[in-house]
């Protein structure tokens, strides 16, 4: 008895309300709409050159063959070795750049990238 005269916590409160017929609200839903894509643009093909030295000396050759191919490139210090991108589309002058690097006994090898 001395229970039914205390207030009743909100959980007993909400027990005691009649049951309904609803969908509760959920955590997913799907939206739908048109994006306008005039401005994007088709990926383009780079190459990514991996090579095996990265000492002062085979980056001073890397940079100097780069330019004498006069191609453009771009140098990202990542960890212990850099990673080279190339902006070239071209599968011969990656080749011949490949073929110059390995008389400073820079062995090379060239990714494939789309961005």
């Amino acid at each position: 008895e001395e229970r039914q005269t205390q207030e009743l916590t909100w959980r007993e409160e909400l027990a005691k309300w009649p049951s309904k017929d609803f969908t509760p609200a959920v955590e997913q839903f799907t939206l739908h709409f048109d994006a306008d894509t005039s401005e994007l643009k088709e990926k383009n093909k780079y190459y990514q050159l991996v090579v095996n030295k990265h000492d002062i000396y085979s980056m001073f050759c890397l940079r100097q063959t780069l330019n004498s191919f006069n191609v453009k490139y771009f140098l990202l210090k990542s960890g212990e070795s850099p990673e080279i991108f190339l902006d070239t589309g071209n599968k011969n002058l990656i080749d011949d750049i490949i073929k110059e690097l390995k008389k400073y006994k820079i062995n090379t090898e060239a990714k494939e990238i789309w961005l």
